[in-house]
């Protein structure tokens, strides 16, 4: 019985910890020495939700939508990044391209680096998102009437 309430609690844990993979139950299942199926059985007696849900129904982001947030923050730093500095360029009347020539790709890089770097460029990476999204949302609303005409 012991085994049990561990593979239960591992099972819960894994998934709280880093979402519901593909053969979950049946790995802590093998691990405990018990029956994949009685194991989600009583997984799902105990917690009144299938472990595929179970993440989901605790309102807590998984560790996919946490690390594809942050990539989207890193990327969305990346391109304010090179907008702003396509826009410095612009008043230099120069191009990406004449810098490159000149400079190198590395010093470009550390340009990019730099602008990263900025402590306020996390909140307009932030806003460049939001910004992102209500276009998005908008698009979506949009394409809805349309549909309805």
């Amino acid at each position: 019985m012991q085994n049990l309430q561990d593979a239960l609690e591992d099972l819960k844990e894994t998934i709280l910890a880093d979402g519901f993979e593909p053969m979950l139950v049946e790995k802590i299942a093998l691990e405990h020495g018990l029956n994949p199926i009685m194991l989600r059985r009583k997984f799902i007696e105990m917690t009144e939700q299938e472990p595929e849900s179970y993440f989901r129904a605790t309102d807590l982001p998984s560790g996919n939508d946490i690390r594809n947030q942050m990539n989207a923050l890193e990327n969305a730093k990346l391109e304010v990044a090179n907008d702003l500095i396509r826009r410095d360029f612009k008043e230099r009347g120069i191009t990406k391209k004449q810098f490159v020539d000149e400079n190198g790709t590395d010093a470009y890089d550390a340009l990019v680096l730099k602008y990263k770097q900025h402590p306020k460029m996390e909140e307009l990476a932030k806003n460049h998102l939001d910004a992102k999204e209500l276009h998005n949302k908008s698009l979506e609303e949009l394409l809805a009437k349309l549909g309805d005409l």
